[in-house]
């Protein structure tokens, strides 16, 4: 039961590291948006396969094309294409149900549709 708690706290780190990744790209400039693109593709990496195929909108091609479009030879258009994608609504939609379903699990306040933990009724979050 441990081992499983714990498998579940890796997997639920990463995919609150992915949603926070998405946020930083859906609102920075472009040296944010690179940066969090590159941690984006290290965290999806990080994912048990089990995880990772079940987020299909985070599509491989566009995550494939993250190394080029962040290299120096990548230009801002590259970037704000593969982020549109990789940080779409709906990406960034199946990523916070992701961590939620692990969220839940682990008796932890479950994240808004902002990506941010909700607020409880006394008007803090359980974390």
């Amino acid at each position: 039961m441990r081992a499983e708690k714990a498998a579940a706290m890796k997997i639920l780190a990463t995919l609150d590291r992915i949603v926070e990744m998405q946020r930083t790209i859906r609102h920075g400039p472009d040296p944010c948006v690179a940066t969090g693109l590159v941690f984006l593709s290290y965290y999806y990496q990080e994912l048990p396969e089990s995880v990772a195929r079940r987020l299909t909108e985070l599509c491989p091609d566009a995550l494939a094309r993250i190394p080029d479009a962040t290299s120096f030879q990548g230009t801002e258009k590259e970037r704000q294409g593969v982020a549109a994608s990789i940080a779409s609504d709906a990406a960034f939609a199946q990523v916070i149900r992701a961590a939620n379903i692990y969220r839940k699990k682990l008796g932890l306040g479950l994240l808004g549709a902002d990506g941010r933990p909700e607020q409880t009724e006394g008007g803090s979050s359980s974390e």
